[in-house]
């Protein structure tokens, strides 16, 4: 299936620079979210 669908297909495709998105996309989306989810928080307890 690597052949025909490429490193991505694997459960855990090797680091390269074709599969670093994959690696790095789920890291960035947690401190994404946990940036927001603070920001949200603060922005709750201002007003109130």
């Amino acid at each position: 299936m690597v052949e025909r669908y490429g490193e991505q297909i694997r459960y855990e495709p090797d680091m390269n620079a074709g599969t670093a998105a994959l690696w790095v996309a789920p890291w960035v989306a947690l401190v994404v979210g946990g940036i927001l989810l603070v920001l949200r928080i603060r922005r709750r307890q201002s007003k109130a």
